[in-house]
């Protein structure tokens, strides 16, 4: 029992890491990524999809809006609602972000050779698919990134941008 208190400490030290290092709860970026791949969406949906309170969302949108980073305008067709637009200076932001995170990722892994690499993501699979027999399948809703969109050949991503592996 020891040693699964140890590696499961070890997987949650790991797990904290790339939380933080991919951004953790940050809000702000978030909502630089879904308006950067969405284009302008409303606010009510931006919510949604970071599932936070109305009040949270509003003092988020006012930061973003104050600093240059998103733009809130009315709706059209329905004035007591706003949509959210990145700006010119969203998207630089949001590139450099990627840029960053890109070259995170090239070293994040580089202590292990592409054959440990390939065996670790393969262990990790059979926990995954292990867990899911186990557990309730909203515990594994997850976005997927793009680059893990485009070569993904253990699962595939519904509707809601959700990872189910192995599901068809």
């Amino acid at each position: 029992m020891a040693g699964n208190q140890q590696l499961l400490y070890t997987m949650e030290l790991c797990g904290h890491f790339l939380f933080h290092r991919r951004g953790g709860k940050r809000g702000q970026v978030k909502v630089l990524r879904i308006l950067s791949e969405r284009g302008e969406l409303p606010q009510k949906e931006v919510q949604g999809i970071l599932n936070i309170q109305s009040g949270s969302m509003s003092e988020l949108v006012g930061k973003m809006e104050k600093n240059g980073l998103i733009e809130r305008k009315r709706d059209d067709r329905d004035k007591r609602h706003y949509n959210l637009k990145i700006t010119e200076k969203g998207m630089e932001e949001t590139v450099r972000l990627k840029k960053q995170s890109a070259e995170q990722e090239e070293v994040i892994f580089e202590a292990l050779s592409g054959k440990e690499q390939k065996e670790l993501e393969r262990m990790l699979n059979v926990l995954l698919d292990d867990w899911r027999a186990h557990y309730d399948e909203s515990l594994f809703h997850h976005r997927q990134p793009d680059y893990v969109r485009q070569s993904n050949t253990m699962g595939k991503v519904d509707s809601a941008d959700n990872v189910q592996a192995g599901k068809e």
